[in-house]
């Protein structure tokens, strides 16, 4: 992997990557702490307002390419956040990116997600990592509505029905680290 492009404004830099097989993936550096990293080459949710997933998904990044984000520009940025935010779901990488978040938790930095949580089995694996935080993008409580937005993110109702039976058994501080977000 290799850093091919730096794109600078006011608030936030991207960086390009070109992967071995010449794919190609970005970070961004943001809040003047966080690196927001990439778990794919891609996405398969195909939400029609996401650029990242439009032409679906290629493939999965290695745990390693994954934690390359942050080490190619460890020396360069004054990193403490990692972000699972980038292209891709990270939760359809689950295995690699679990890898990556040791890593990166190794290296003393704070690790949140985003994901649409599906599907819903990782998502509750997720849940039990000493993570600094989720964000759940649900997007619409209607269930139609949902499935236009996020066609490939599973059921609205398995989503829910997860969070409310799991959400019990975590202790007080990890349910304050777990976010939705609603937008429509």
């Amino acid at each position: 992997m290799r850093l091919l492009q730096e794109i600078r404004s006011e608030l936030n830099r991207l960086y390009l990557f070109e992967l071995e097989d010449r794919l190609r993936v970005e970070a961004v550096f943001y809040r003047g702490d966080t690196l927001c990293v990439s778990s794919q080459v891609g996405c398969a949710i195909g939400c029609p307002f996401c650029l990242s997933g439009s032409k679906g998904l290629f493939r999965n990044l290695s745990d390693e390419e994954i934690y390359s984000q942050y080490r190619l520009l460890k020396d360069k940025l004054p990193i403490k956040r990692i972000a699972v935010a980038g292209i891709g779901e990270p939760l359809m990488n689950y295995q690699n990116v679990e890898r990556a978040f040791w890593m990166f938790k190794r290296e003393g930095l704070k690790v949140s997600f985003y994901t649409t949580g599906f599907p819903t089995d990782k998502l509750l694996s997720l849940l039990d990592l000493p993570h600094n935080g989720i964000t759940v993008s649900i997007h619409t409580l209607d269930e139609k509505k949902r499935k236009h937005l996020l066609p490939h993110a599973g059921s609205l109702k398995d989503l829910l029905e997860t969070l409310e039976t799991h959400l019990k058994t975590l202790s007080k501080r990890k349910r304050k680290r777990l976010a939705w977000l609603t937008c429509f």
